[in-house]
Protein backbone atom coordinates (compact mmCIF):
# COMPACT_ATOMS: atom_id res chain seq x y z
CA UNK A 1 0.00 0.00 0.00
CA UNK A 2 1.21 3.79 -0.82
CA UNK A 3 -0.41 6.90 -0.67
CA UNK A 4 -0.21 9.87 -3.11
CA UNK A 5 -0.35 13.02 -2.00
CA UNK A 6 -2.48 16.38 -3.89
CA UNK A 7 -1.31 19.35 -2.98
CA UNK A 8 -4.52 21.63 -4.66
CA UNK A 9 -3.50 25.68 -5.06
CA UNK A 10 -6.41 28.42 -4.71
CA UNK A 11 -5.37 31.81 -5.98
CA UNK A 12 -7.64 34.24 -4.74
CA UNK A 13 -7.32 37.49 -3.20
CA UNK A 14 -5.54 35.19 -0.74
CA UNK A 15 -3.32 32.44 -1.92
CA UNK A 16 -3.82 29.05 0.10
CA UNK A 17 -3.60 25.14 -0.80
CA UNK A 18 -5.00 22.31 0.70
CA UNK A 19 -3.09 19.00 1.02
CA UNK A 20 -5.02 15.95 0.53
CA UNK A 21 -3.89 12.19 0.71
CA UNK A 22 -5.03 8.83 -0.96
CA UNK A 23 -4.62 5.49 0.01
CA UNK A 24 -6.41 2.24 -1.07
CA UNK A 25 -9.15 3.20 1.59
CA UNK A 26 -9.62 6.72 -0.40
CA UNK A 27 -9.26 10.06 -0.42
CA UNK A 28 -8.42 11.29 2.99
CA UNK A 29 -10.13 14.44 3.49
CA UNK A 30 -9.67 17.47 6.30
CA UNK A 31 -11.93 16.66 9.73
CA UNK A 32 -13.99 19.58 10.34
CA UNK A 33 -15.77 20.46 13.33
CA UNK A 34 -18.78 23.09 13.58
CA UNK A 35 -16.87 26.73 13.08
CA UNK A 36 -18.26 29.35 15.47
CA UNK A 37 -17.34 32.96 16.32
CA UNK A 38 -15.59 31.45 18.94
CA UNK A 39 -13.53 29.29 16.86
CA UNK A 40 -12.63 31.63 14.29
CA UNK A 41 -11.71 34.35 17.50
CA UNK A 42 -9.62 31.12 19.21
CA UNK A 43 -7.94 30.93 15.82
CA UNK A 44 -7.06 34.39 15.35
CA UNK A 45 -5.60 34.58 18.70
CA UNK A 46 -3.31 31.68 18.07
CA UNK A 47 -2.24 33.30 14.53
CA UNK A 48 -4.07 29.82 12.96
CA UNK A 49 -4.55 30.52 9.22
CA UNK A 50 -8.46 30.69 8.89
CA UNK A 51 -9.29 29.87 5.41
CA UNK A 52 -12.85 30.52 3.63
CA UNK A 53 -14.11 31.78 0.65
CA UNK A 54 -17.06 33.29 -1.21
CA UNK A 55 -19.51 30.69 -2.71
CA UNK A 56 -22.90 31.26 -4.22
CA UNK A 57 -24.55 27.62 -4.65
CA UNK A 58 -25.18 23.95 -2.87
CA UNK A 59 -22.51 22.39 -5.30
CA UNK A 60 -19.40 24.74 -4.59
CA UNK A 61 -20.79 24.94 -1.10
CA UNK A 62 -20.53 21.35 -0.25
CA UNK A 63 -17.18 21.17 -2.17
CA UNK A 64 -15.60 23.83 0.23
CA UNK A 65 -16.76 21.83 3.47
CA UNK A 66 -15.45 18.98 2.56
CA UNK A 67 -12.33 20.47 1.99
CA UNK A 68 -12.08 21.94 5.59
CA UNK A 69 -13.04 25.57 4.73
CA UNK A 70 -13.56 27.64 8.08
CA UNK A 71 -15.96 30.34 6.48
CA UNK A 72 -18.57 30.33 3.63
CA UNK A 73 -19.61 34.40 2.29
CA UNK A 74 -22.46 34.36 0.44
CA UNK A 75 -22.11 37.82 -2.10
CA UNK A 76 -23.29 39.91 -4.13
CA UNK A 77 -21.29 38.67 -7.35
CA UNK A 78 -23.36 35.68 -7.61
CA UNK A 79 -26.95 37.60 -8.05
CA UNK A 80 -25.41 40.20 -10.43
CA UNK A 81 -23.86 36.95 -12.50
CA UNK A 82 -27.31 34.91 -12.49
CA UNK A 83 -29.52 37.64 -12.43
CA UNK A 84 -27.83 40.09 -15.24
CA UNK A 85 -27.39 43.24 -12.63
CA UNK A 86 -24.66 45.86 -13.61
CA UNK A 87 -23.87 46.54 -10.51
CA UNK A 88 -24.22 46.02 -6.39
CA UNK A 89 -26.58 48.69 -5.77
CA UNK A 90 -29.65 47.11 -7.96
CA UNK A 91 -29.69 43.39 -6.00
CA UNK A 92 -32.37 43.28 -3.54
CA UNK A 93 -32.40 41.22 -0.22
CA UNK A 94 -34.95 38.80 -1.80
CA UNK A 95 -32.51 37.19 -4.38
CA UNK A 96 -29.37 37.53 -1.96
CA UNK A 97 -31.85 34.67 0.17
CA UNK A 98 -31.63 32.50 -2.89
CA UNK A 99 -28.19 32.36 -2.90
CA UNK A 100 -27.85 32.11 1.07
CA UNK A 101 -30.30 29.25 0.75
CA UNK A 102 -28.74 27.39 -1.70
CA UNK A 103 -25.56 27.48 0.11
CA UNK A 104 -27.35 26.61 3.92
CA UNK A 105 -28.87 23.34 2.54
CA UNK A 106 -26.41 21.27 2.40
CA UNK A 107 -23.68 22.33 4.80
CA UNK A 108 -23.14 22.37 8.38
CA UNK A 109 -19.64 22.71 9.52
CA UNK A 110 -18.35 26.01 7.94
CA UNK A 111 -19.37 29.60 9.14
CA UNK A 112 -21.47 30.83 7.03
CA UNK A 113 -21.65 34.86 6.16
CA UNK A 114 -24.17 36.47 3.46
CA UNK A 115 -23.22 40.65 2.54
CA UNK A 116 -26.72 42.72 2.83
CA UNK A 117 -27.17 44.00 -0.24
CA UNK A 118 -26.51 48.13 -0.84
CA UNK A 119 -29.88 48.59 -1.68
CA UNK A 120 -30.83 46.65 1.77
CA UNK A 121 -28.10 47.96 4.04
CA UNK A 122 -27.98 52.16 3.30
CA UNK A 123 -31.73 52.50 3.57
CA UNK A 124 -33.51 53.94 7.15
CA UNK A 125 -31.92 52.10 10.22
CA UNK A 126 -35.60 50.54 10.75
CA UNK A 127 -35.36 49.07 7.06
CA UNK A 128 -31.88 48.13 7.41
CA UNK A 129 -32.90 45.99 10.92
CA UNK A 130 -35.91 44.43 9.33
CA UNK A 131 -33.87 43.54 6.03
CA UNK A 132 -30.86 42.08 8.59
CA UNK A 133 -33.24 40.20 10.17
CA UNK A 134 -34.37 38.59 7.23
CA UNK A 135 -31.28 37.20 6.03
Amino acid sequence: MHNITYTLYFFSAVNFSITLTTTNEGLTLPHQEKVTIKTLGDKAAKSERIVGMECHDTPSAMMAEEFGMDLLCVGSPGPMGLFGHKSMDTIDCQEQLYFLEAVLRRVSSPFICCNMPNTTACVSKADAVRNASEI
